[in-house]
Formats: C-alpha cells, structure tokens, sequence
C-alpha cells in the first residue's frame, strides 16, 4: 500500500510540474533556508516565461499524508504585474473522495486567513487510497502572512492538517524569491490533471 501510494503521489505531481523535456531547471545551491523541499526554476515552454517550483521529492506514505506544492511565474517587472503564488495542498487518504467536502480554510496562529478567487479542486484515485488537491491562488502578501505566522494549519472538508516548520520555511524562501517582483508591482515598476472551479 505504502508503494502504491507513493507511485500515485509521484504521478499527481508530475501532473502538477508537466514537465517537458529540454526544460532545465536552476537550483540555488547556496540557500539560508533549512527544509527538504527542492525549490527551482525552469522555462515553461507553454506559457514562454521562466517559472518557479516548490516541491517535495519524498512524501510520508503513511497514515493520511499531506504535503504542499507551490509555484510562480516571473515576468517582466516593468510591466507592473502584482505577483502571485499558486499554492497547492495534497492529502492522501484511504477514504473515498466522496467523502470529502469540497470546502478549503486556512489559519495562521488559529486565525482565518482571508483570500479571495476560485479554488480549484481535483481528486486521483489509486490502489486504496486517493490524494485530493486543492489550489488556490495568492498574492505576495498573503504569502508574507502565512510565512510569518508561528503556525498555520490547512482543512480540506473535515480534514486538517499542520503546515510543519520544513513547510513553512519552503514557503519562506518561496516568498524571497518572489519579492523583487512584488517590490517593483508595489512602486509601479515595470496540466494532465482535470481541474474544477468552485
């Protein structure tokens, strides 16, 4: 069970990343930030512009896992474009997707966190067990206050789980690498997965 569903895991994400090939990625290798996710950036050919990836190469196959995705496009910061981070949650569970409602909530130090667009959600299921995602879509701002936060915590339906330290720190050095864009907003400088909107 655990293999099966660390191969279902390994194939959402890679429907997450859809990578191609020629596309390389630049890794820091000198990074402040302590956490075991793989944080780069590559071009994306589709969408012709360097995009930045925050992942997590292993996940706890045990028990109900969970574990987040994250990632950002760069663009020309003399456009002026409000950066913005899509940020994905995954939960594996023996239970049905069915079971599940199709609600997202997030808390920072036992406090909602406001956030505004659609959420999208998407199921996959596999040998006993099915990983749910939802995705939503934040600014820089929102970001800096989740990633300031002592403690966050994500519920998809009746399911929740902690954002553990190794998640937040990723998710701050996420945030580093996305400042200068938001700084040049702010002062007016320049999938193989079937998705739903709710």
């Amino acid at each position: 069970m655990y293999v099966a569903r660390t191969i279902l895991l390994a194939t959402l994400l890679l429907s997450c990343a859809s990578l191609g090939f020629g596309q390389k990625f630049c890794r820091s290798v000198h990074s402040p930030y302590k956490h075991t996710a793989n944080i780069a950036s590559r071009y994306d050919e589709h969408a012709r512009r360097m995009k930045t990836v925050l992942e997590y190469p292993n996940f706890d196959g045990g028990g109900d896992g969970f574990t987040i995705y994250a990632t950002f496009y760069h663009h020309d910061v003399k456009l002026g474009t409000t950066p913005t981070v899509d940020l994905t949650f995954l939960f594996a569970s023996s239970q049905s997707s069915t079971q599940h409602a199709r609600d997202l909530s997030l808390s920072v130090n036992g406090r909602p966190l406001a956030f505004t667009g659609p959420i999208q959600f998407a199921s996959q299921t596999g040998h006993h067990t099915t990983i749910e995602q939802a995705r939503i879509t934040i600014t820089y701002e929102k970001l800096l206050e989740i990633t300031s936060g002592r403690k966050a915590e994500v519920r998809l339906g009746s399911t929740s789980r902690k954002l553990t330290d190794d998640n937040l720190e990723a998710l701050r050095e996420l945030a580093s690498l996305l400042a200068p864009y938001s700084q040049w907003a702010k002062h007016g400088g320049s999938s193989g997965t079937a998705w739903t909107v709710h």
